[in-house]
């Protein structure tokens, strides 16, 4: 339950839901180091673009694996593009083209901008609530 910043497992063998507090947000650490992988990788702005009747921002990201790096003759290129929807907080559209792996696309689709029905966030009414402890966050935010 987004708005009450709640998350539910529920056990249906035991007709028990385990309700935890979603911690908020915190703001990341900005000393976080850029991964190699990343250092040398080229970035384009493809600007903004409607998809699904949806804006969404674009960036390619091109990044170039030296002849010889990891046992390949030649360079590698590899190319994701990713359009991202700052409205809905979420990726639209990725697109990845890697010679050693072929393409990838991933796409959100059957997108509605209507509220969704709250049933959907409710615990059955013939299930148990217990809290149980809160969701811990992972990566460099958590360990403030």
């Amino acid at each position: 339950d987004p708005v009450a910043s709640k998350s539910y497992v529920l056990e249906p063998d035991s007709r028990t839901a385990r309700s935890m507090q979603i911690p908020a947000a915190r703001a990341g650490n900005a000393s976080t180091r850029t991964p190699r992988s990343l250092e040398s990788a080229k970035t384009e702005d493809l600007g903004t673009q409607v998809m699904q009747g949806i804006n969404a921002e674009g960036k390619r990201v091109t990044r170039v694996i030296p002849a010889g790096q990891e046992g390949n003759e030649k360079e590698i290129d590899i190319v994701t593009e990713t359009w991202y929807s700052p409205d809905l907080q979420v990726v639209v559209m990725s697109k990845t083209s890697d010679p050693r792996y072929g393409d990838s696309v991933y796409q959100l689709t059957g997108i509605a901008r209507t509220e969704p029905d709250p049933a959907l966030f409710a615990v059955p009414s013939d299930y148990t609530v217990k809290e149980a402890r809160p969701m811990m966050r992972r990566g460099p935010a958590a360990a403030q």
